[in-house]
C-alpha cells in the first residue's frame, strides 16, 4: 500500500459515480499511526567525520560530540539515557594510541572520565544534539595522537538495542612537536702542558775541550767551528 506523509498531494477518483473519501481517510490514518509509533533512535552518525581536536598546551578544553536523532521528526515520547567516556578499545589498534583518563587534568592525563552522565530528550524534540567531553592540554610530546571513546548507555533507543552507532572515537591531536634532542657536550678538561726542549745550538765537547758553566767550550787547542773560551 502506498504511504503518504503530511503535505503529500493526491487525487480523488470517482468509481461508478461514488467518491472514495473513506479509502483516502484510511491511508491518512495509517500514515499518522506510523508517525506515532516511529522507532526513534539516538546514535552517533557513522557517516559523519570523526571528532578530532587540537590538544593545546594548558588547561581544559570542552569538546562537543554530535549525536543524531533519527528519523528527523518530532518525538512523541521522551528518550533518556546516559553517556560515558572510556579508554579506546574499539577504534585503537596500538596501546600507544590510547588516551589516559582521569578525574582531573593532572600530569599524564589526556581526558576527564565521565561515568553515566544522564541526558533526556523531551516530547517534540527533533534534530540533533551533543555530548560535552573534556580534554587536558600539556606541553609534553607523546610522539602520536591519542584517542578515547564516548559510549551511549542505558537506553534501548540506541541502535535499536543492537549497540550499532552507540560508540564513537575522539582523537586528541598532539601539537607539541617532537622533543628537542640535546647532544651531550664534553666536559671541560685542563690541558697538561708538555715541556718543549729547544734543540741544542752547541755541539758536544770535542776531545781536549770542556764545557764551562757559562755554556762556552774551553779547549786546550783551538778546534775548528767551536768558540774559544775567554782568555785567562
Amino acid at each position: 500500500m502506498a504511504r503518504f506523509g503530511s503535505g503529500t498531494r493526491f487525487r480523488l477518483f470517482v468509481c461508478s459515480g461514488v467518491l472514495l473519501p473513506v479509502a483516502v481517510a484510511a491511508v491518512l490514518s495509517e500514515s499518522a499511526g506510523l508517525a506515532q509509533n516511529a522507532p526513534w533512535e539516538v546514535h552517533f552518525d557513522p557517516q559523519a567525520p570523526r571528532v578530532s581536536v587540537m590538544e593545546e598546551h594548558t588547561g581544559v578544553r570542552v569538546v562537543q560530540v554530535p549525536v543524531r536523532v533519527y528519523p528527523p521528526m518530532p518525538l512523541t515520547a521522551p528518550i533518556s539515557g546516559t553517556f560515558s567516556t572510556t579508554q579506546c578499545r574499539t577504534f585503537c589498534s596500538r596501546p600507544q594510541e590510547r588516551a589516559v583518563g582521569g578525574t582531573s587534568c593532572a600530569p599524564g592525563i589526556d581526558f576527564i572520565w565521565i561515568q553515566n552522565r544522564p541526558f533526556s530528550l523531551p516530547v517534540g524534540f527533533t534534530g540533533g544534539f551533543g555530548f560535552d567531553v573534556e580534554i587536558c592540554g600539556d606541553r609534553i610530546s607523546e610522539f602520536t595522537h591519542k584517542t578515547f571513546e564516548v559510549v551511549i548507555k542505558n537506553t534501548q533507543r540506541c541502535g535499536g538495542g543492537t549497540g550499532f552507532g552507540c560508540i564513537t572515537p575522539v582523537t586528541i591531536i598532539d601539537d607539541d612537536g617532537a622533543p628537542a634532542l640535546i647532544s651531550p657536550q664534553p666536559s671541560p678538561q685542563t690541558a697538561t702542558p708538555v715541556p718543549v726542549h729547544p734543540p741544542s745550538l752547541i755541539q758536544p765537547p770535542q776531545p781536549g775541550c770542556r764545557k764551562l758553566s757559562s755554556g762556552m767550550i774551553e779547549c786546550s787547542q783551538p778546534s775548528p767551528g767551536l768558540p774559544q773560551g775567554p782568555p785567562r
